[in-house]
């Protein structure tokens, strides 16, 4: 009886494999129609989204069908079924070597200067086999237990978590990325000197300032230099919170430690800080699925008092990730209502835990946590002495028409991408739970984990639709990491085949060596590139200010902020950040016009007129430069006075 169940559970697993093959086919040539229809177009505005949602429902469409098909008897039979096996596994080979090409040519990026791209592919993928062998051999034999084991590996994550904070350490963030450093301190800036969100006031990427101006204040004074240093911590609970979901979720040693190394890629390919993305839009989707994790292992053990602390917790962490960014807030309550609703069903199947009263009770936490977020935002205003705000002014810009358009656009082109790769992986994890529930099967609570941080790399990726620049990639970086990592665990052998299970694991080995590779080759110049930082040459400009012009004397502009929080000044002209100002341009700009009208002396930015060049001539009719202030090549500062 045993063998028999073996035998249908590796027939129905073979099957869900070949399911997901075929949906990925099915997927990429609707993403390809799609996206050469000039009649889709027209009808869809030429939306990157939309092309999105077409190829990923198109891959759960297929996933269903194909799986309807395949309970024909005709492939029941196991020659049947291992040849096709084997065609989507050997055509597994094509669609990676394509997206490992397609990968140098993403707008905006440098991948065509890696290494592994400057030789030729049999070269690289020669030698990444040598290394993944060589590794396998090294882990199969290696016998650490008890004690060691634990103290090796926890010196190993600490050695990483520690090294992600100082890659992402910028203190004099100016002379590095002035411009996206200045858009994420502008609203730290204002929250600091109690300003209220409205119209001109709002915040790109959220209210995380409300919960990093204090730590701003702490750990320097209100100054920039502290940015820094919350990003850097930020980052290390970022690593830290995802090497826990490693470490819980995947059985194999091996992989884990493979996977807790790649974290670090996106640290180490960028030689600048990008904060909207990480720490910022990664934090509360890594900090939620760690929670899932902890709920998974304790869950069983819940006292009286647990019941009603976990839900609170939960709910808490979602109001946070709403109040932090709405774009990932959004999709870490749909990420949860995923695992909810999955794992609850699970617990109905094996007849254990809450059941449906526990699916209505994680629902009801889930919907009350948008409107408890808006409520936040709405008594700081209040607080602050400004007005109650808006839902419009709660969810900027999601719903601001100026928002992701014209430069900021990039079009999906036709082909294989390596993005398509990564989609699929996480739908693969979403179909194959929502098979076993269609289907009653028994459900492991890990696969309801996965699933639910494959909804939320999903998610995250719709970024990078909006903008597909190469680095933007890496929003769902985290998830994409925990899910290959879990590929290893969840394809075994006596479930899927040798021929399935050996394939995936060497496909997600090669993937984490190479990651882990080009982190190695790129580690030296990295760290090099993050070693002068000394602040000096900033605080000389404070002080020549300040011999010039008056205290709180007006200024508007990119990096303003950053030069009036050292100096301890307040601008008198908080707005939305420069950087994005072009999305409430007409009432910021109306402001600020009415104000130079009354003010003698300003100070403002060479990167504000180069930026805004109709700014920059109607400043010019009504003052004239008295004096330059040069920090760099790219950032100057203008001392001006009324004609």
């Amino acid at each position: 009886m045993k063998v028999e169940k073996q035998a249908e559970t590796l027939i129905r697993n073979r099957k869900k494999f070949i399911s997901v093959w075929g949906a990925g086919m099915a997927a990429v040539v609707v993403f390809n129609v799609v996206n050469r229809s000039k009649f889709i177009q027209e009808k869809t505005g030429g939306s990157n989204l939309a092309q999105y949602a077409a190829m990923c429902l198109s891959f759960l469409i297929a996933y269903l069908a194909v799986n309807v098909i395949l309970q024909l008897e005709l492939f029941g039979r196991a020659k049947v079924l291992n040849t096709l096996c084997g065609i989507a596994c050997l055509s597994l080979l094509p669609f990676m070597y394509i997206c490992w090409r397609q990968d140098t040519k993403v707008a905006y990026g440098n991948a065509d200067t890696y290494l592994w791209h400057m030789y030729p592919t049999p070269v690289v993928l020669g030698i990444l086999i040598i290394l993944a062998l060589l590794y396998e051999t090294v882990a199969a034999n290696l016998k650490v237990d008890g004690k060691k084991e634990r103290y090796c590996f926890g010196l190993y994550y600490a050695l990483i978590i520690c090294c992600s904070g100082f890659l992402n350490h910028f203190p004099e963030y100016l002379s590095a990325d002035y411009f996206h450093g200045s858009a994420v301190f502008n609203s730290i800036y204002n929250v600091m000197h109690g300003v209220p969100y409205g119209e001109i006031t709002n915040s790109v990427y959220g209210n995380y300032a409300l919960l990093l101006a204090i730590p701003v204040k702490i750990f320097a004074k209100g100054e920039y230099f502290g940015l820094s240093v919350s990003m850097s911590l930020l980052t290390m609970l970022c690593v830290g919170l995802c090497i826990y979901v490693l470490h819980n979720l995947i059985e194999q040693k091996e992989i884990r430690i493979l996977c807790a190394a790649s974290l670090l890629w996106v640290y180490i390919f960028r030689s600048a800080n990008y904060w909207q993305l990480y720490p910022m839009r990664i934090l509360c989707p890594v900090i939620l699925i760690a929670w899932m994790v902890f709920l998974n292992k304790h869950r069983t053990r819940v006292n009286p008092f647990g019941r009603y602390v976990y839900p609170a917790i939960t709910w808490l962490i979602l109001v946070l990730s709403v109040v932090w960014n709405k774009e990932s807030g959004g999709v870490c309550l749909i990420g949860y209502l995923v695992y909810a609703v999955s794992a609850g069903i699970a617990a109905v199947y094996a007849k254990k835990g809450t059941g449906v009263w526990g699916i209505v009770l994680e629902c009801l936490v889930m919907i009350t946590s948008l409107p408890a977020a808006y409520m936040t935002v709405g008594l700081y205003n209040i607080a602050v002495g400004g007005e109650w705000i808006t839902w419009q002014t709660f969810l900027f810009p999601l719903f601001t028409r100026q928002y992701m358009v014209d430069e900021l656009m990039l079009g999906l082109w036709p082909g294989i991408w390596p993005w398509m790769a990564v989609a699929f992986l996480f739908l693969s994890m979403v179909a194959r739970l929502g098979l076993k529930i269609l289907r009653r099967e028994e459900i492991d609570p890990k696969e309801c984990i996965y699933a639910a941080t494959s909804v939320i790399g999903l998610g995250l990726m719709t970024y990078f639709m909006n903008r597909a620049v190469y680095m933007n990639l890496t929003i769902c970086y985290y998830e994409a990491i925990i899910c290959i990592g879990g590929i290893a665990g969840l394809v075994k052998r006596s479930e899927y085949g040798q021929l399935v299970s050996t394939t995936m694991r060497t496909l997600s080995v090669l993937v984490l060596v190479a990651l882990i590779a080009g982190e190695t080759l790129h580690l030296g110049s990295a760290l090099y590139s993050r070693s002068d930082a000394s602040g000096q040459e900033i605080l000389k400009l404070r002080d020549q200010i300040r011999e010039d012009a008056q205290e709180d004397t007006y200024a508007f502009g990119i990096n303003i902020p950053e030069l009036y929080s050292i100096l301890g000044w307040e601008t008198r002209s908080y707005t939305t950040d420069w950087a994005d100002v072009f999305i409430t341009r007409d009432a910021i700009l109306n402001k600020l016009y009415d104000d130079l009208e009354s003010e003698d002396t300003i100070i403002t930015s060479k990167k504000t007129f180069e930026r805004y060049k109709d700014v920059a001539e109607y400043v010019n009719n009504l003052y004239y430069i008295e004096k330059t202030y040069t920090y760099s090549e790219n950032v100057e500062f203008y001392l001006m006075k009324k004609k």
